[in-house]
């Protein structure tokens, strides 16, 4: 562009004030354009989460409270006896607690009050290893120290929800003494969840129903992780859940490795037997369909 005239040694513009204003107009509605665009997926994700999240609580609560309304039917029948009605009422105790437990946990995952939010989901799942694990030998290894990437809402829901699967698998057919949880951080940024029991196993060419290998392997591709599950009967199982880093972890902007607290829980006194790790193998392959490395807002590679 020419230099436009002189006057008293200083140079005009040639754009004129309309027209600054017409490029700063068109330059603040794409702006805001983009702003609403990316407001709008925001808005879409946390609608989508929340629908997920009223459907567990709903199929959760929903299942509990049916529970203590049989039980509650049951004990209101003609003959009930003064012992029956103390294990029907332990029974709604232990239902309501479990309830409570569960929203609690949920409400902790994705409000969390604390400053270090990696501290307060990680408490969840050892809070929740040693209460639906109680009367068992256990042996728990968790992260004392912020994962480099911290998972997104969603995926951090989609873990409590595997765990818990896993834990009252173990419970209610295990038959197991002692359980191992380990829960480390990958080389590649992401999380890898190790939890075995010794207990009777089971032939993963004949899963009978009700062990939940469905909805692990569901929960597993929700993640694009890695699931794989080892079992034999008599020698216990061992199930592995390789989490990559997905798009919406946070970087945490530390450096350094991260240490693992070693936690074990003798409730029983007994001679833990070794866990078994032969067997058939099962794998659900689920892993990033991009297979492109996650960049964080510190300028971290992952992957």
């Amino acid at each position: 562009m020419p230099p436009g005239p002189q006057i008293g040694g200083a140079t005009l513009s040639r754009m004129t004030e309309p027209r600054k204003f017409r490029v700063e107009f068109r330059r603040n509605r794409s702006s805001r354009r983009r702003e609403g665009d990316l407001t709008r997926a925001v808005r879409q994700d946390a609608e989508r989460l929340r629908q997920r999240l009223a459907r567990d609580l709903h199929d959760e609560i929903g299942s509990n409270l049916g529970s203590i309304t049989l039980i509650c039917s049951m004990a209101s029948q003609p003959g009930a006896t003064l012992e029956s009605l103390r294990a029907d009422l332990a029974d709604i105790e232990r239902v309501a607690l479990e309830s409570a437990d569960s929203m609690r946990d949920m409400v902790r995952i994705i409000q969390p009050k604390v400053e270090n939010a990696s501290e307060n989901w990680i408490s969840v799942l050892e809070g929740l290893t040693e209460r639906l694990l109680r009367g068992h030998e256990i042996d728990l290894q968790l992260p004392t120290t912020a994962p480099v990437l911290e998972p997104d809402v969603e995926t951090l829901r989609e873990i409590y929800l595997f765990c818990k699967e896993v834990l009252h698998n173990i419970v209610r057919h295990a038959k197991a003494r002692r359980v191992v949880f380990h829960l480390t951080a990958s080389s590649r940024g992401g999380l890898n969840i190790v939890i075995a029991d010794d207990g009777d196993g089971f032939d993963l060419e004949a899963v009978p129903a009700g062990h939940g290998l469905d909805n692990l392997r569901a929960r597993a591709k929700a993640m694009q992780a890695l699931l794989t599950v080892e079992s034999q009967r008599g020698h216990g199982t061992t199930i592995r859940l390789d989490i990559p880093p997905g798009h919406g972890w946070r970087a945490q902007c530390q450096q350094g490795r991260t240490s693992v607290a070693h936690h074990r829980i003798d409730a029983r006194s007994r001679a833990g037997g070794g866990l078994a790790h032969q067997g058939h193998i099962a794998i659900v392959p689920a892993r990033h369909a991009s297979g492109q490395p996650v960049q964080g807002p510190c300028g971290q590679r992952h992957g």
